[in-house]
């Protein structure tokens, strides 16, 4: 029996729903090579979910305080003084 934390883990990242379904993608294939079906099947998975962090949403729920504002750029440093004569 694996240890709690290991359960834990798979259940947060739904780990055996996840490989569940590339199995059947690749049965359902028929792939000839299924090592490369399933390379590319997790590439394209990881591809999404890094999209989906990357999505802005259109309206902010209600109550959501606005996101703070983006950093403004340093000041441009000061040109030395012209030395006097």
């Amino acid at each position: 029996m694996a240890p709690a934390w290991v359960k834990e883990y798979v259940e947060k990242h739904k780990l055996q729903a996840m490989f569940e379904e590339a199995a059947n993608a690749v049965v359902k294939a028929k792939a000839p090579e299924p090592t490369s079906f399933l390379v590319e099947y997790f590439q394209k998975l990881h591809k999404k979910s890094q999209e989906a962090l990357l999505e802005i949403p259109a309206e902010k729920k209600e109550g959501e305080a606005p996101a703070p504002a983006a950093p403004e750029a340093p000041a441009a440093p000061e040109a030395p003084a012209a030395p006097e004569a």
